[in-house]
């Protein structure tokens, strides 16, 4: 087994030592790429990343930031030949700066450009890059209006000569605001904007990154001088005067404004704004105010043909008279009907003029009598003497089949609703009102209404969402009926809840158990429901057993499994070294022996009624040590056995190592601290190689397993 071992080490050392070969293909993306813009001077750097001994260009291509990439560079850098250049390719470990590459822009119009670069015969281009060239548009507009100061639904045109352009002056034009123009997109558009507005011009050159060039120009619109005249109204005689409102506006205050009565001129009326009059109102008839003219005080003026107007109408007044006063009982009807007017409006609005209705109390009625549009007023009294106060008594509530009795006050004589007898008891099978009529001393009648409201009883009913497990068993009640009543479970292990829509309990011990739920209404009402051994629950197994060995070696990995589990009947075993799983109830298992580990090992113990329990356990695999020391090596300078050191597997602590070499008379030729660092036949390293003898070493290691420290001796023959 060893020597199979230490075979399979030197195979993939000297495999490792194999040397590939590699064509000159290079192909990587540029690195440490930076731009710096001073003036009209464009400073690239680039880093190449090919990894290959060859020489690279860079290839850099500028476009207008709004321009599509074709593909085709428009500019170099200087060549960069990578360790040397030409010659057979070979690889290259590290990154190579080219020199800057300096672009001069003078020839350039400002504006904004971007550009990509990519290494020659490579198609990953570096990310995009955009600079902008200094400098104002050079492009001149020269921007004038036919009339720059218009009335409302006047017109004016604009021109516009654009020059000097980085490109033959292909211009393009653009309006803002459009609303208003003829063409928003042409140097000459005729503008016809209903309010004062700043037109902004902006020329662009096709062609060139060349930034665009405005302009604005202002067309003032002078507004209408308009006249308003408000207060038309409809009064009555004597009324407060109305008020009529003259304004003007439009233009530049103060305005005259010149208007008639009925024809004839009036005093002009001359006003910053808003100016009043009053119009009287002692004699009935129409009276027509109308606005004839309208001045500013600004000549420049954009007038407005005035068509403003006001009537006031002043009506006679009728007089109107509501009656005598009248006395009625209460429930008796009783009819106003007021005169000397056209239309009656009482106070009241269950009243109509002439017809009859029913007082509900002694009051003071007022009618509106009006005759076109003006209107009295005059006033009536109807004493109504009160009904019989009865009393029903108050509302009562009962629990179904419970009775109840009715009970009036109040009066002589009572006669109630639903075949019930005044103070006999009764049983209410639902909830109703229960109406009384009685009539008092003086003979008047009065009502009076109770409600007798029937509570049903509550139903209890309830679901579990499981009835029968392992202990514990948590079962969660569900009330089927959670109105707005209290409730109390009681579970049959002690426990008790008064959770009215879902409610738990745990049962710890083996058995079956009522579980009864009581619902309470607000009003005192009872339900009850006991459902008989509704749960039945089952004690758990108990899991355990040992493993024998208890702790193995890569050497040997197979132990036993002593199941010791009690009130089960089947198991499932996990060994923790992902090789499956075992239902034996007293299995054997090997563990995989390629190196040392620790692993659990579970068990799941199952009863009849399914109930479980686990165990768990942890075995050990140790590591052995496993070495090779050989007796002869030959430091000739040749690849053949030119070092002596032991050659470990598996074990010991690498960092807890020592060799020490004697010669015959115990002088100490070679001391090494690292097991891959042997003795190559020098003295001291330094003194070149010994003479052919045998030699004594010592080698002192410390174990992984147990941290136990070895000391090994022996001698190794030195052959040249």
């Amino acid at each position: 087994m060893k020597a199979l071992k230490i075979i399979l080490l030197l195979t993939i050392f000297i495999s490792a030592l194999s040397q590939r070969a590699h064509a000159c293909t290079p192909c990587s993306a540029l690195s440490n790429v930076t731009q710096t813009l001073n003036g009209t001077n464009l400073a690239l750097t680039f880093s190449s990343n090919a990894g290959w001994q060859c020489c690279y260009t860079v290839e850099i291509e500028i476009v207008c930031a709004n321009a599509n990439f074709t593909g085709t560079p428009n500019y170099f850098s200087a060549e960069n030949c990578i360790n040397g250049g030409g010659g057979s390719s070979s690889t290259y470990s590290g990154t190579v700066p080219y020199p800057t590459t300096n672009i001069n822009l003078s020839g350039y119009c400002a504006g904004n450009y971007k550009w990509r670069a990519r290494e020659s015969g490579c198609g990953i281009y570096t990310p995009e890059f955009q600079f902008t060239l200094g400098g104002a548009s050079p492009i001149q507009i020269a921007l004038i209006a036919s009339q720059s100061t218009i009335c409302p639904n006047q017109n004016t045109s604009l021109s516009a000569n654009a020059s000097n352009g980085c490109n033959g002056n292909n211009f393009s034009y653009s309006w803002s605001p459009a609303t208003g123009l003829s063409n928003p997109n042409i140097a000459n558009p005729v503008a016809s904007p209903s309010t004062t507005t700043t037109y902004t011009l902006t020329v662009s050159e096709a062609g060139t990154c060349t930034l665009p060039q405005t302009s604005n120009v202002t067309i003032t619109v002078n507004p209408l001088i308009v006249a308003t005249l408000t207060g038309t109204a409809s009064i009555c005689q004597n009324a407060p005067n109305p008020t009529l409102t003259f304004t003007g506006s439009g233009g530049t205050a103060p305005y005259t404004i010149n208007y008639t009565l009925n024809g004839a001129p009036q005093t002009a009326i001359v006003t910053a704004g808003t100016s009043t009059i009053t119009a009287p109102t002692t004699t009935p008839g129409v009276y027509t105010y109308s606005v004839t003219n309208i001045q500013d005080a600004n000549s420049l003026q954009c007038p407005q043909n005035p068509n403003a107007s006001a009537v006031v109408t002043v009506n006679l007044l009728p007089i109107v008279y509501a009656g005598q006063d009248q006395t009625i009982c209460l429930g008796q009807n009783v009819t106003l009907t007021a005169t000397n007017a056209t239309i009656y409006n009482w106070n009241n609005p269950t009243i109509t003029n002439g017809i009859p209705f029913t007082p509900a109390a002694t009051a003071t009625y007022t009618v509106t009598g009006t005759t076109g549009l003006c209107s009295s007023t005059d006033q009536i009294t109807v004493n109504v003497n009160p009904s019989a106060a009865i009393n029903a008594g108050a509302d009562v509530t009962i629990c179904y089949g419970e009775t109840a009795v009715c009970i009036a006050t109040g009066g002589l004589t009572y006669v109630w609703d639903n075949n019930v007898t005044n103070g006999v008891a009764f049983i209410p099978q639902t909830t109703a009102n229960y109406s009384v009529a009685g009539i008092d001393v003086n003979g008047c009648a009065g009502t009076d209404q109770m409600t007798i409201t029937v509570v049903p009883i509550p139903i209890a009913n309830f679901t579990a969402n499981i009835t029968s497990g392992c202990v514990p068993l948590t079962v969660i009640y569900n009330n089927l009926n959670p109105v707005n009543n209290s409730f109390q479970w009681i579970f049959g292990n002690g426990a008790t809840s008064t959770n009215p829509n879902a409610a738990s309990t745990t049962y710890t011990s083996q058995g079956c158990y009522d579980v009864t739920l009581i619902a309470t209404t607000p009003e005192g009402c009872i339900g009850q429901t006991t459902y008989p051994s509704m749960v039945c629950t089952f004690d758990n197994p108990v899991a355990d057993f040992t493993v024998n060995p208890p702790v193995l070696s890569i050497l040997e990995t197979n132990t036993n499994m002593v199941n010791a589990s009690t009130g089960a009947n089947t198991y499932l075993w996990n060994f923790g070294d992902a090789t499956g799983t075992s239902v034996l109830e007293n299995p054997e298992h090997t563990f995989p022996s390629e190196f040392a580990a620790n692993y659990q090992i579970t068990l799941i113990a199952y009863s009849v009624e399914g109930c479980s329990d686990t165990a768990k356990v942890n075995i050990e695999i140790q590591d052995e040590i496993i070495y090779y020391i050989p007796n002869t090596f030959t430091p000739d300078q040749d690849e053949h056995n030119p070092v002596f050191k032991p050659i470990f597997t598996s074990g010991f602590d690498p960092n807890d190592y020592k060799m020490v070499i004697y010669n015959r008379w115990g002088e100490i030729l070679f001391e090494s601290n690292d097991v891959n660092y042997g003795w190559d036949g020098t003295y001291n390293g330094t003194h070149g190689i010994v003479k052919d003898d045998t030699y004594t070493w010592k080698i002192e290691f410390k174990t992984l397993a147990s941290d136990e420290r070895i000391l090994l001796m022996g001698s190794v023959n030195l052959l040249r």
